[in-house]
């Protein structure tokens, strides 16, 4: 069963930068799960530490086939 929602974000390129994203994260408020699934490896954990030392988000970056469970 599959317990996630799939969003459409027609208002941001497919090249959002870093800025964009964090502000797009922070919009949702709360503390959201965040999966960070596209992009460079480098780039992911440099957004991930990022989201964590400016908003204390918890990110995860799941490995090519993972499966995730909530």
């Amino acid at each position: 069963m599959v317990k996630a929602g799939i969003e459409i974000l027609n208002g941001f390129s497919a090249h959002a930068d870093q800025g964009e994203l964090i502000d797009w994260v922070r919009a949702i408020g709360g503390k959201p799960r965040v999966m960070l699934v596209h992009g460079e490896l480098s780039a992911l954990d440099a957004l991930s530490v990022k989201l964590w030392q400016e908003h204390k988000l918890a990110t995860d970056i799941p490995y090519e086939g993972q499966r995730v469970f909530f």
